[in-house]
């Protein structure tokens, strides 16, 4: 099993939070609201993920392409939890109807989902910075 290390670091200047996995950079939001949650960007990697693994199934098979994404998200604004997600895969008037169920289970497969449905244990501990 390959380890990968992800380094946060809080932004001086600011309440950004600055998430580096090399080789990229994204920056979240720390509080003040001028970035991306960290939820939203946990959404968002997960219809990005579900949007890719579609369109591989239609690269791979000589398909139309989708069009979009499009989710609705039910937020439990007490408990701070997601509780229900519909996406909606919209695809072209020409897409093959004999192969909406077929895409439908591909698009179904993305890694993201699968990490959310089999969660990992999540430990967390303070060190001595360097």
């Amino acid at each position: 099993m390959e380890k990968r290390e992800v380094v946060v670091q809080f932004a001086a200047d600011s309440r950004k939070i600055e998430i580096n996995i090399n080789p990229y950079t994204i920056v979240a939001d720390g509080g003040d609201r001028t970035e991306p949650s960290p939820g939203t960007l946990f959404l968002a990697g997960l219809l990005a993920c579900t949007a890719s693994t579609a369109r591989g199934y239609c690269f791979r098979n000589n398909l139309p392409l989708p069009t979009g994404l499009k989710a609705t998200v039910n937020f439990d604004d007490d408990e701070h939890l997601v509780d229900h997600i519909e996406m909606d895969l919209l695809i072209p008037p020409e897409f093959p109807r004999d192969h909406v169920e077929a895409l439908e289970r591909a698009a179904g497969k993305c890694t993201v989902k699968k990490w959310w449905m089999n969660p990992p244990e999540f430990f967390l501990r303070t060190s001595d910075s360097a």
